[in-house]
């Protein structure tokens, strides 16, 4: 081997990149449109009116920031800010924590189609569910004369009643 071929097969070579076709633009136009007519101009009409002069019943599109300030001087709003911030904070370690593993788990490691279409159905299935539903679902089961309150008012002695019975909110506090 000599010298000038080693150095003939260390060399590597960059193709240049691709610029992007046109038919790849017109394809990507519908989604683009799409974000940009239902995402970002809704997003943009609420920071415009979120300006405009508010009184008790009226609100003029007068331009001022004493909404602004009002936000980022009252604590109550602070709180509801920061609570918001937590809840997405815990929400996005979760995903990222058990939901891009398992993700990967299911595309890369599960071959069988049929099990990783049954995993993903028993992921989303929860998400079908109404939050409206589930409240009517719990609002049945501690109704006076559901399981749970029923089970409740047999296992609680007739001096004391069990915490789940007893407190404020059941409606066993005020039979």
């Amino acid at each position: 081997m000599s010298i000038s071929a080693t150095t003939a097969e260390t060399e590597t070579t960059v193709e240049p990149v691709k610029k992007a076709s046109s038919k790849t633009l017109w394809l990507l136009a519908p989604g683009v449109i799409w974000m940009l007519l239902f995402l970002v101009t809704p997003i943009l009409m609420m920071i415009y009116v979120s300006f405009w002069t508010q009184t008790t019943f009226k609100i003029t599109p007068d331009l001022t920031v004493k909404s602004w300030v009002t936000f980022f001087t009252t604590d109550t709003y602070l709180s509801a800010l920061w609570t918001t911030v937590r809840i997405w904070l815990i929400v996005l370690a979760s995903t990222l924590v058990v939901g891009y593993p398992a993700a990967l788990y299911v595309g890369l490691f599960v071959k069988n189609k049929t099990i990783q279409t049954a995993l993903l159905v028993l992921c989303v299935i929860p998400f079908w569910t109404s939050f409206l539903i589930r409240v009517l679902a719990g609002d049945r089961c501690w109704a006076r004369r559901g399981r749970s309150i029923s089970s409740c008012r047999v296992s609680a002695s007739s001096t004391s009643r069990s915490r789940c019975c007893s407190s404020p909110n059941s409606r066993l506090s005020s039979a």
